[in-house]
This record gives C-alpha cells, structure tokens and sequence, in this order.
C-alpha cells in the first residue's frame, strides 16, 4: 500500500473554556491503517498546556508541544479507522480564549515519532524545528503566533496559514524527505520579525511496509463516525489466495472484534488452525514459548459421537481447531471474537466453528484462548500450522464497548 500524508479539515473557535469539542472535523477516507494526526494551536489569557486530546472518542497522543507565555503548539496523534469525520476534543490546564486545528491523514508511517522539535524563543521571527528524518519517511510542522503575521516555511510545504479571529496566526506544513538527513533544516519565518508571541513544533515520522496478506483483501469503509460506533460494523474482507498469513493490524482499544472465516481451506492436508498476535502492527509477531494458552471441546459427527478436550498452558500460537482436510468439501467455517485487543491486559478469544479434516469426518469445535502476558494488542495473525492458506474468506466486524 502507498504512503501517504493528506490535509483535512480545519476548524477555530473564540470561547474561553478550559475544554472545547471540533465536532465533526473531516479526517479523509476510511482506512483500517489511518492514523489522524491533528496540529493544535491555543491562546489564552495565562499559560497553559494541552492536557489530553480524543479523536473520535479515542485517547490521542501528544507527540509534541510547547508554550511561550499565552500561546500554545502541539500535534496530536490516534489510529483512527473507521468513519470520514470525527469529533475532536481537546482539554487544557487553564481556560484558553481561542484555537484552531487542522487535521492530517496519515497512512504507511509508524505510530511513534521518529523525532520531535519545538521552539518558543524565537530569534527575529524565525522558528528553528531542524530534525532528524528517514528516507521514505514523512513530516508534519505546525507554528502559533500572537501578533504575529504569515509564516513562510522552509523544509516542509506550506499546508494552511491562518488568522484565528484576526489576534491569531495559525500555520503549518508537510513534506516526504528525499532523502534521510541529520537533521533537516526546518524553519518557519514570520514577516513580522518581532511578533509579540511565537512558538512551533514539529514531528518526522518512521516509513513502515503495511502488509495485508492477500492481493485480493477488499478493505470496507464504514460511514459510522467512530465515537458512536454502537452497532456491529464490517470493517474488512480479505479473501485468501495461497497465502502464507492473513494478517489484520490496527486494532483498537475499546473494540469487540468478529472474524467471520468461511469456506477456509489449507494448502497442505491436516494442517491446523492458529492465531498469533502482534503487539506493534505486524512488525513483530509473539512466538515465545509460553506466549498463549487455549482449551478447545471438540464433538465428531458420528452416531457414537467422540469428545476430545485439549487444553494448553503455554505454547506459541493459540489453537483452534484439529487437523483440517484438503479434498473436497472438507473446509472450515469458523467464527472467532477477539476481546478489547488494544486494552493493557491479557487479550483474550473465544470461537465456535465446524470442518471437516483429512479423512472427511465433521468435527464441532468450541474453545478459548488468550495472549498470557499483559500487553497491548493491536494485531491478529491467522495461519496454518503449516503450508499456506489455500483459500477462503474472512470478513472482519466491530463494535464498540
């Protein structure tokens, strides 16, 4: 998938309150690997600094900021994928008078900043954010000025310059590096060479390879902004092409998840299906030997029907079925609900599902699992025990708890 860095909706106020919500800002097309990076600009009639921030009910994180007396920069960050629009919230230690934002689009860089600038003793109107950045990689900057004029910007591309109820200068920019540098000479420059207040930030991000497993995965935008995300919600279709995993990331706090595998066929003859999960997107999967523990209650269809119950305290993957069969019409259909994965705690799974394996004998299977330490999650790994998967369709739904 392309890298890619969008500006999206702008918003201001001027109401003095220690709290304010940008309702329904534009944060671009949905995407299952969004992240919502919003530039934040205050003024108030004391220093204050931003406390905490939501972007669509979710906890944002502060990657930045800085004051200089009664203004205020910051950028602002949460994986957002779901919904076209988002309220925004942002909450400061002291009573602010007015502020604007502007929000960004972001898909393809990592969730933790490569690096991070601020400024707020300027020199002559100039701002110094020089920082470090990666080739491929990207960055965001944004400035706050009182009584102070337009900026021009020198290391990234001038976005938005704004006048905040005409006692405010609002502006911002974005670039992809050419290359990597140590650092990148980033200035902002005010035509008014001793404004009254002036401060800025800015932030490079780390390029990452989003993998979805197969060429054919369809990934399904929803319309339902994320903060009211009451109802299940399908939030992607992947469909299996003789891959070797069929990876989903970006998994929220917050959330019930449902994948929903139907028609799921291995490559290799009795072959079993696992999950393992992924504590930062994909770029590491967990694999130790006691990462997870499972019990499975498995019935064959048979007039004498057998029982067998498997339970594991420590293994390297969660298992969730028995062998499953390649000849025709032995497929699996499995339905498997994954448990607020994003949350600091054990994440844990329940499914129920039934295949046939390799010697054409129906089997029900129900069981439960979970990643034993307590970490967030925010990715899921299907796969075989080995050999790829041959075939199948996964549907992936949400709700939010």
């Amino acid at each position: 998938m392309a890298r890619t860095l969008t500006v999206e909706g702008f918003v201001n106020y001027s109401t003095t309150a220690s709290s304010h919500t940008y309702s329904a800002v534009d944060i671009g097309i949905a995407d299952l690997d969004r992240r919502v990076v919003v530039a934040v600009a205050l003024q108030g009639s004391a220093p204050a600094t931003l406390d905490s921030a939501t972007i669509g009910g979710v906890t944002a994180d502060i990657l930045v900021q800085t004051t200089n007396n009664d203004i205020t920069s910051a950028l602002i960050m949460a994986s957002i994928p779901f919904g076209t629009t988002a309220d925004i919230v942002v909450n400061y230690s002291a009573s602010q008078v007015r502020g604007g934002i502007q929000a960004y689009r972001m898909i393809g860089f990592d969730a933790t900043p490569f690096d991070t600038a601020f400024d707020n003793t300027p020199a002559s109107g100039v701002l110094d954010l020089d920082l470090n950045v990666l080739d491929n990689g990207a960055v965001i900057a944004t400035s706050d000025g009182a009584g102070a004029g337009t900026m021009t910007w020198i290391g990234v591309k001038e976005d938005y310059d704004f006048d905040l109820n005409t006692q405010e200068n609002f502006s911002g920019g974005s670039a992809f590096p050419a290359s990597a540098a140590t650092p990148l000479t980033l200035t902002a420059t005010c035509i008014d060479t001793t404004p009254a207040q002036l401060c800025g930030v800015a932030v490079s991000f780390r390029p990452i390879t989003i993998t979805r497993a197969s060429t054919s995965a369809e990934i399904v935008q929803t319309t339902v902004d994320r903060s009211t995300y009451g109802s299940w919600s399908l939030v992607a279709t992947y469909v299996a092409n003789a891959d070797a995993t069929i990876d989903v990331i970006d998994l929220q706090s917050d959330f019930v998840y449902k994948f929903f595998w139907s028609n799921l066929i291995p490559a290799t003859d009795a072959a079993i299906l696992w999950i393992r999960t992924s504590p930062d997107n994909g770029s590491t999967w967990d694999a130790g030997a006691s990462d997870y523990g499972s019990v499975t209650h498995r019935v064959t269809m048979a007039t004498s029907p057998g029982h067998a119950v498997n339970g594991i305290q420590d293994d390297t993957e969660i298992e969730l079925t028995d062998t499953i069969g390649t000849s025709a019409n032995e497929s699996c259909d499995i339905e498997v609900t994954c448990f607020d994965p994003s949350a600091v705690d054990t994440t844990k799974f329940k499914w129920e599902g039934m295949y046939f394996d390799q010697g054409a004998i129906g089997e029900h299977v129900i069981g439960a699992g979970m990643r034993q330490l307590a970490e967030a999650v925010n990715g899921v790994r299907f796969l075989f025990s080995s050999g790829n998967i041959e075939a199948g369709t996964l549907k992936v739904y949400a709700i939010k708890v």
